[in-house]
């Protein structure tokens, strides 16, 4: 098991376009989402905690060579 955890801010509410969390599956070389916050008000620090494994996964999936795990954390665009 492998603990993600982010804190961070955004001008943009949360509330107003989600903010995720996401780890690279290298076995499927797709971004699986981990978390994700929609409630947090604009220019507030919030945390995105979440675990490794998810959805069925292994472990092993997620880790490179050296065994590092390749993550990200995006906000939805709204227009």
């Amino acid at each position: 098991m492998a603990t993600l955890r982010w804190n961070g801010q955004s001008t943009l509410a949360p509330s107003l376009s989600t903010v995720y969390l996401q780890a690279f599956n290298r076995t499927l070389s797709s971004w699986v989402n981990v978390t994700s916050n929609n409630l947090e008000n604009a220019n507030t620090d919030f945390d995105l905690n979440g675990t490794l494994p998810t959805n069925g996964y292994n472990l092993s999936d997620f880790k490179d060579s050296n065994g590092y795990i390749a993550c990200r954390v995006y906000q939805e665009v709204v227009v």
